[in-house]
């Protein structure tokens, strides 16, 4: 079984960092091999093909950053139970996953494939890249599986404090994906086809390599026979309350993004492929936070789990405060060369013009999500995950969705202005984490607060916010 003792005691920055750097290389490595495939597109294939990677992925990265919540309650409920010392259950709710998740697989794999023409049509994708963006989002659908099971895996070595072993797993795919690129890409010119090919057998490979490993090493905590491999369904319920609120977020919000995307595609190829590419700028400039909240939401659940609140607090504003620091840099960094990186994909000069543009507004949002995610990790940790999808909703519904679409019916509007939706609607979410959490202080002061799951600990005490 890991150790989780550095979670439990001594420094919390040291302690945060320590969890938070191989979930940052992972989370960097995953977002490299589907940049690679935008970067090979932009530079040998056609603006086109760019374009319909870059439309297909957002789908996609909805997808799994749906299924990621949800295995946020998985990384919380394992959490919980290694910080009280409750071993017996960690077996069965890894069964029960399993079997979740693979009838979860199962059913997202079919919807895809078969809406993949439909939802091409319904982003209104650009007429010269929807053949190939279709091509891309069908055979993409089929490693659905993969996806789901990578995170699974994933989501309970970090419950179980280990965040050094998925790294090995995601940076196995990593190779594999940007070889196949060369070949399919450049080699064959299969334009996006071949960018989809080469990620789905990088995940295949991912999650083979993590399967492999499990059954080799006996020392993982997560080694389960037939037996484990039947759904405890109060385990899985109470792993559902946690990340379902997360996964819904996650979906509804990025489908907010989709419709950015949808509003941009209307502004003409260009944008589109410009939009594209901040997205996957972003999606690196926001790894250190969101690892950083994934250790305050593993870190906190193991020390509400040993009723150690005030620990699990200082946790949430540790976390702030580096997370606050990358993005300050961050942002900095993407104003003074706003030119350059978007040059790094793309040759075209127009496509560079547009995503110039959009990322000097867009890259505000650095600063909102290091409070805004840290909050959500914290606030999932002590079983008030729905706060967290209200929020997310409410500010979605009210700012980013009719601010885009608004903006998006202006005569000459640019992406510069489409831009701020996300930086606002951060900003919104901040209010609401800043007074619901005040609100929780005063009402329930360093007592009590969201109960630990009875599967955790029965008749247990409540675990203050």
């Amino acid at each position: 079984m890991v150790q989780n003792d550095y979670l439990l005691r001594g420094g919390i920055a040291g302690a945060l960092v320590r969890f938070a750097v191989p979930v940052l290389l992972s989370s960097l490595l995953q977002v490299f091999y589907s940049a690679i495939d935008l970067l090979i597109v932009g530079k040998f294939a056609t603006t086109a093909d760019m374009s319909a990677v870059a439309v297909s992925s957002g789908v996609m990265t909805t997808v799994t950053l749906g299924v990621a919540g949800l295995t946020t309650g998985l990384t919380v409920l394992i959490g919980q139970f290694v910080g009280g010392g409750n071993q017996g259950n960690i077996k069965r709710i890894v069964g029960s996953s399993v079997v979740f998740f693979a009838a979860l697989s199962a059913v997202l794999t079919i919807l895809l494939a078969f809406l993949s023409g439909p939802i091409v049509t319904a982003m209104k994708t650009p007429a010269e890249a929807v053949l190939p963006a279709w091509q891309f989002l069908f055979i993409c659908s089929f490693g659905t599986v993969f996806i789901v099971g990578y995170n699974v895996v994933s989501s309970a070595f970090r419950g179980l404090g280990n965040s050094k072993t998925p790294l090995i797993f995601v940076a196995a795919a990593c190779g594999v994906n940007v070889v196949l690129d060369l070949i399919f890409i450049i080699g064959l010119g299969m334009g996006a086809a071949g960018a989809a090919l080469a990620t789905v057998t990088a995940q295949a490979s991912s999650l083979l390599f993590s399967v492999l490993y499990i059954k080799k090493r006996k020392d993982t905590g997560l080694r389960i026979g037939r037996a484990d491999l039947r759904p405890d369904f109060r385990l899985l319920w109470s792993m559902i309350k946690i990340g379902g609120p997360i996964a819904l977020q996650e979906v509804l919000v990025n489908f907010s993004f989709v419709l950015i995307t949808a509003v941009v595609n209307g502004m003409g190829l260009y944008a589109s492929a410009a939009a594209g590419t901040v997205e996957k700028i972003m999606s690196f400039l926001s790894m250190p936070t969101l690892a950083v909240s994934m250790a305050v939401a593993t870190m906190s659940a193991h020390n509400f789990g040993a009723l150690q609140y005030d620990r699990a607090r200082k946790c949430l504003w540790t976390g702030i405060g580096l997370s606050l620091l990358f993005a300050a840099v961050f942002t900095a960094f993407c104003w003074a060369q706003s030119t350059a990186l978007p040059s790094i994909f793309s040759k075209d000069p127009e496509v560079v013009r547009e995503a110039s543009l959009y990322l000097k507004t867009y890259v505000l949002d650095s600063l909102g999500i290091a409070f805004v995610f840290n909050f959500n990790g914290y606030f999932s940790s002590c079983n008030k995950s729905l706060f967290s999808m209200a929020h997310s909703l409410l500010t979605t519904l009210l700012i980013r969705i009719p601010f885009v679409l608004i903006a998006g019916g202006m005569a000459g509007v640019t992406l510069s202005t489409i831009g701020c939706a996300a930086p606002l609607t951060s900003l919104g979410s901040l209010i609401l984490c800043l007074i619901y959490f005040m609100s929780l202080r005063r009402k329930l002061g360093d007592g009590a607060g969201a109960p630990v799951p009875a599967a955790v600990s029965d008749g247990g005490p409540d675990a203050a916010p």
